[in-house]
C-alpha cells in the first residue's frame, strides 16, 4: 500500500486544526489505516528557533533571511526523520502547513519568491493540499 501526503494550509484562524482533526476521526474509522498528523514548523531543534524568532522578532524583515534557512532546514528533518518513513510503511500522514506557507509569510518579509520557491523545489509534493483561504 502507498502512502498518502495530505497537507492543510492557510493563516491561523481559517479552520485547519479543525480539518485536520475531522480527516483523521473520519480515516481512523477506516480498518486498518495508519495515521500520521504533525506540523510545521515542528518541535525539533529547527522548528524550536523558528518560534523563538517569531516570538522575539518586532520587525517581521528582520529575521526573514534567517528563518526561511530554518523552515528549509526543519522541512528537510521533518521529511527525512518523520513523513517520509511513514509514508514508506503505507501511512498517511495529515500535515498543518508545508512549503506554501512558507512561500506566502517569507514572501511578505522581503525575501524574492524565486528564491524561495528554489529552496523548496527539491522537496515531496503533496499527494492533494487543502488551502484554505478566507
Amino acid at each position: 500500500m502507498k502512502g498518502r501526503f495530505i497537507v492543510f494550509d492557510g493563516l491561523d484562524g481559517s479552520g485547519k486544526g479543525e480539518m485536520i482533526k475531522r480527516l483523521k476521526e473520519y480515516l481512523g474509522k477506516k480498518k486498518g489505516l495508519k495515521i500520521l498528523v504533525t506540523k510545521e514548523p515542528t518541535d525539533g531543534k529547527y522548528g524550536k528557533q523558528i518560534r523563538e524568532i517569531l516570538r522575539k522578532e518586532k520587525d517581521p524583515k528582520a529575521g526573514a533571511e534567517k528563518c526561511l534557512s530554518l523552515f528549509v532546514k526543519d522541512r528537510e528533518e521533518h521529511l527525512a526523520k518523520e513523513i517520509g518513513p511513514f509514508l514508506k510503511k503505507g501511512g498517511i500522514v495529515i500535515c498543518d502547513r508545508y512549503y506554501y506557507s512558507t512561500i506566502a509569510f517569507q514572501h511578505t518579509q522581503g525575501i524574492d519568491m524565486e528564491k524561495i520557491i528554489l529552496g523548496n523545489m527539491a522537496f515531496r509534493t503533496p499527494d492533494i493540499v487543502f488551502i484554505l483561504d478566507l
